[in-house]
């Protein structure tokens, strides 16, 4: 019986460590909670040249890399409003990309395919462990089917409250092909968003009594031009 209770204990205690090397909790978190925790994992500070198009007052993100074993290492970027530092999402990419650029044809052996869906496998079980079953479509087998146009895909939901989704994402696909100018590359990733899906609005501009004046002197212009039937002066 106690031998039970240390591995159920153990068990506790591994899960919460690896819940908290992920940030679901979008909403109560601010971009100093997050450098720490980045600098607590050992994370290394990484700078990207991609410009992000984002609403208004959204910053660029920054970014951290995490080392990894026998998959990619993990890129973290985390996007927040300008006004307050809160966040407008956050992204997990798992992706040989980032490191290596678009190589043609880089296909992957299947032990790091293999490799990658486990890493799949354990991040839903560990989301779906905290917020319940998600919305799952698409599958990671039979392996056969990652050199085969398409390759594998999977993609899972959840919706924790009414402000927050996360989206789960792979491609895992060593199909390479080459027509003409049109080139397929193999593609392995794994992506986590941890999106706030709350609006922030942008207060209205407030009008002067000036600009006011100035619009309604055209308006009545206008009308009058209308009500003349002079329709290509209006």
């Amino acid at each position: 019986m106690k031998s039970l209770s240390l591995i159920i204990f153990l068990f506790l205690i591994i899960f919460h460590a690896r819940s908290q090397e992920y940030e679901f909790d979008i909403h109560r978190k601010k971009l100093s909670d997050v450098i720490k925790l980045e600098q607590t994992l050992g994370s290394e500070p990484s700078k990207t040249n991609y410009k992000h198009m984002l609403p208004a007052g959204v910053a660029q993100p920054i970014l951290f890399t995490r080392k990894q074993h026998n998959i990619p290492d993990l890129q973290v970027l985390y996007f927040y409003y300008e006004k307050d530092s809160t966040f407008y999402s956050i992204v997990y990419e798992w992706d040989e990309s980032n490191k290596t650029g678009y190589l043609e044809n880089n296909k992957k052996s299947q032990e790091f395919m293999k490799n990658l869906i486990q890493k799949y496998n354990d991040l839903e079980k560990l989301i779906s462990k905290e917020f319940g079953q998600s919305k799952s479509e698409g599958k990671l087998s039979p392996l056969s089917k990652s050199e085969k146009e398409g390759g594998l895909t999977k993609r899972d939901v959840w919706n924790p409250d009414d402000s927050t989704e996360i989206e789960l994402t792979t491609v895992i696909s060593n199909y390479y092909e080459k027509k003409n100018m049109v080139t397929t590359n193999p593609s392995h990733r794994i992506r986590l968003y941890v999106r706030n899906t709350q609006q922030k609005l942008t207060p209205s501009p407030k009008l002067s009594q000036g600009k006011i004046d100035s619009l309604t002197l055209v308006a009545r212009s206008l009308f009058q031009t209308l009500a003349n039937k002079n329709f290509e002066q209006a």
